[in-house]
């Protein structure tokens, strides 16, 4: 299944999910905010649509809806992560080392991850080689949310409102 949706349409742009309330909201970019911007599974499609200038192919569709979904995982009742930081790391992670799609997988993730943050008040600081250079490690070693994590924490800072 090449598409997210049944007919052959679908849009350039990219609609960022509204905002879900979470119960807590701190002013640390690394706590939970009280709501967060998610993306879609039609947001992540049409990211990889971007970066690979074409019609993307996705590999298994569950798997993109997993990623999709997994920022806003909660076990008993808990997010499992709780802060903007883990979920992005968890968003990065999936689309970096799942190889969802046939191309484009971790420029879908840096720009992915990049979207993710800027609609929830966190402004990346990397440079371009510097984030190349960690999605070939995370695409490669299975690198876990905790240390991704805190590769985005020092790589990015609270946006200026």
């Amino acid at each position: 299944m090449n598409s997210p949706n049944d007919d052959d349409t679908h849009s350039e742009d990219i609609h960022i999910n509204e905002a879900v309330s979470d119960e807590t909201g701190q002013d640390d970019p690394t706590e939970e905010a009280p709501s967060v911007v998610y993306l879609t599974v039609n947001d992540l499609y049409n990211i990889n649509e971007q970066v690979v200038k074409g019609i993307p192919f996705v590999r298994d569709y569950y798997l993109l809806q997993s990623a999709a979904r997994r920022p806003r995982i909660r076990i008993f009742g808990q997010p499992q992560f709780p802060t903007l930081l883990d979920k992005a790391a968890a968003l990065l992670h999936s689309l970096a080392y799942r190889h969802l799609f046939t191309d484009g997988n971790k420029r879908t993730a840096a720009r992915a991850v990049s979207l993710f943050l800027e609609h929830n008040g966190i402004q990346p600081t990397w440079k371009e080689r510097d984030l190349a250079d960690f999605l070939l490690k995370v695409a490669q070693e299975d690198t876990d949310t905790d240390t991704i994590a805190a590769w985005l924490a020092a790589h990015t800072t609270k946006a200026d409102s």
